[in-house]
């Protein structure tokens, strides 16, 4: 694994207001028919699939038993749990690999059939407990183990629900963390998993430092994968696959906790699902999290992935973000859209440019045209042509379990577990109910920070401006379904200008737990939605067709480039098939390589677009094309190869490989 010059941590400059927006369109922005610099309205006012796109009918898979690969056959198995898409990976073989929790399965979207490949692993070493439950894998002698635990053989399922995830170079997919099922603790797994397009089977790596749920990801162009966040790690982590079996390099953490009443300390603890992009220079962008739990983790924190100095002292008055959770992308290299909100959702919508070499000192967030609907667990995907477009979420909080009988009581679903703000986490909740006994929080604030407490003694440590007073609030649990909040407008955004235009309106509800994935075709695979007790669970799919589908013929690839590899640098040669009517070179506008995507939780811990120079068109069947020669702006792996039209209208896209030169 290379490794890059060493830069300290640092935070960006604080947001800068730039667009000018108007109150006469949603949530404050200009009007649909508002015109842009080349004099053509923007957004259009018809209804059409050439001005909206189109969705698709609805692929129900509730039945998943018809929908198996080997549908018909005596010993086809299709696992216990619904089939809803919280997690999904674009893989280089053509299929997405879906899970819900530790039943995984691979999605032939073009035929629409499934097959089946658990996370099970048999004759695992691991610490098991007199129930027969295993609390630590990988044990060798019982001496690892906690006392009244035996280190023995077992069949292992590995729960990675709610895991990190990314492709590497080479195709395979790395997954991290998960979901520990009240039988680890810290509220995460530690297990690392590795699965291969290719075999079509899982390997059960080394464990990481620290057990995460809800971390991020990401693979570096250098090697090895980054890994931050989840809860009660504020500790970040190196992966490098290129030791036996994996191995891991714990890096301190920004600020270690201390104090949770200190407010805008900025601390990377219980950051969930945090944003983090490599930039052109090898260091990493983390702009917030999916879900952020306060001010303190809005901020923007670019550090080295290799180094371990951070600051010694928090920067207070440091904000280079309003919007808390929401949705990011980088859309272009080094240019990165935040939108939307958490539990209060939001329309609002920055940009940060982080391309200029001296963007430590001068980068700021701008704020540009809000969306035209407030969105929370909404899903932005990079289209062909370099949009963005918005899929899913919801206008108020998430359906969500409710409030009990007392002010500020919570209730949880089976599974959950009582949190406070300090990290402790006691009790799972083993049926469902209200946390009966809570100390109360700060004044003024929703009370969530449960302790299952039994009496007043128990809330001590919390110490002032806590009452320290136990109280107790036992009631009926009352689940809020808030799908009448379901925000079904497809929305896509246009870098330039900057603002947004309402598309087509899918059918079913895709909020918290859904996920959606460009494919080769230009096309739009959205799913998911629940998983979780009370939630709407959707066991199906809809295909969005954008607008550029249907203005104009599409071009077509005359020879077959699937597989092949790319270096950064070289001067790739396309020829195109020309009959029919098809664009011919001169009609080629643009051309782009977009990373194959890994997303849950309403982040894509993968996409990227690079566009790609036309150097050149010999002849009307030719067009040369210069691949980007920065590695950290290419980052080794899988992509698919579009091609476009003077019309937008993208070519069927075809799976390359990018390797270092």
């Amino acid at each position: 694994m290379k490794l890059p010059t060493l830069f300290p941590a640092i935070f960006l400059p604080a947001i800068l207001v730039t667009a000018a927006c108007s109150d006469n369109g949603p949530g404050g922005g200009t009007d649909a028919g508002s015109e842009t610099g080349g004099g053509q309205s923007l957004c259009s006012d018809g209804s059409e699939p050439q001005d909206i796109g189109r969705w698709s009918e609805v692929f129900d898979w509730s039945d998943i038993q018809s929908h198996m690969d080997c549908a018909g056959e005596p010993d086809c198995e299709t696992g216990s749990r619904s089939v809803v898409a919280v997690h999904a990976v674009h893989l280089h073989t053509g299929k997405v690999l879906i899970w819900p929790e530790s039943e995984a399965y691979l999605y032939d979207w073009k035929t629409r059939t499934f097959s089946y490949a658990p996370t099970r692993f048999n004759n695992v070493l691991a610490c098991t407990n007199e129930e027969g439950e295993s609390t630590k894998i990988q044990c060798e002698t019982d001496a690892d183990c906690e006392p009244g635990e035996t280190c023995e053989e077992t069949v292992y399922d590995s729960d990675i629900f709610c895991a990190g995830h990314t492709p590497l170079p080479d195709g395979r997919i790395l997954v991290v963390g998960g979901n520990n099922t009240g039988a680890f603790e810290d509220s995460g797994l530690g297990d690392v998993l590795l699965f291969d397009p290719d075999t079509e089977s899982w390997s059960l790596l080394n464990s990481l430092a620290k057990q995460r749920w809800y971390p991020t990801a990401t693979a570096l162009a250098e090697g090895g994968v980054f890994i931050m966040g989840g809860t009660n790690a504020g500790e970040v982590e190196i992966y490098d696959l290129d030791q036996p079996n994996g191995q891991t390099t714990v890096l301190p953490e920004l600020y270690p906790f201390t104090n949770p009443l200190v407010q805008n300390e900025v601390r990377l603890t219980g950051i969930l699902y945090p944003f983090v992009f490599q930039l052109w220079d090898g260091r990493l962008f983390v702009g917030g999290a999916e879900d952020s739990a306060g001010p303190d983790q809005w901020n923007g924190v670019v550090l080295d992935p290799q180094t371990g100095e951070w600051f010694d002292n928090p920067i207070t008055e440091v904000k280079t973000s309003n919007i808390p959770g929401g949705a990011a992308v980088m859309y272009a290299p080094n240019m990165i859209m935040k939108a939307g909100g958490g539990d209060q959702p939001g329309p609002r919508t920055e940009v940060i440019d982080l391309s200029a070499e001296d963007y430590l000192a001068q980068a700021q967030w701008e704020v540009r045209v809000p969306m035209n609907h407030a969105r929370h667990f909404s899903n932005f995907v990079i289209l062909a042509d370099g949009t963005v477009a918005a899929i899913g979420g919801n206008s108020s909080n998430n359906g969500d379990w409710g409030q009990c009988g007392g002010q500020g009581s919570r209730c949880y679903p089976v599974g959950d577990y009582y949190q406070d703000m300090t990290g402790w986490s006691p009790n799972r909740v083993e049926s469902i109910a209200c946390a009966a006994n809570i100390c109360s929080f700060l004044e003024g604030q929703e009370n969530d920070q449960i302790v299952n407490c039994q009496e007043d003694g128990d809330c001590d440590f919390l110490g002032p401006p806590y009452s320290g007073e136990c109280d107790n609030q036992p009631d009926e649990c009352v689940f809020v379904d808030n799908a009448d909040f379901a925000t079904k407008v497809t929305e896509i955004w246009h870098p330039d200008p900057g603002r947004w235009c309402e598309a087509a309106t899918q059918e079913k509800e895709r909020m918290y737990h859904s996920t959606a994935l460009l494919l080769p075709d230009g096309t739009v695979l959205s799913t998911g939605s629940g998983a979780r007790q009370g939630l709407i669970q959707q066991q199906n799919a809809e295909i969005y067709e954008p607008p550029y589908l249907f203005r104009g013929p599409r071009p077509k690839l005359a020879l077959p480039l699937d597989g092949q590899v790319v270096q950064h640098g070289q001067i790739l040669s396309v020829t195109l098939d020309t009959s029919g009517g098809a664009p011919t070179s001169d009609q080629i506008q643009e051309a782009a390589l977009i990373r194959l995507g890994s997303t849950t939780h309403q982040f894509d811990m993968a996409q990227r677009r690079i566009p790609l120079t036309i150097t050149d068109r010999p002849s009307d069947e030719l067009v040369e094309l210069e691949v980007e020669p920065n590695s950290f702006d290419l980052p080794p792996g899988w992509y698919m190869l579009f091609i476009l039209s003077d019309q937008g209208v993208p070519a069927v896209a075809p799976y390359v490989r990018v390797e270092e030169s």
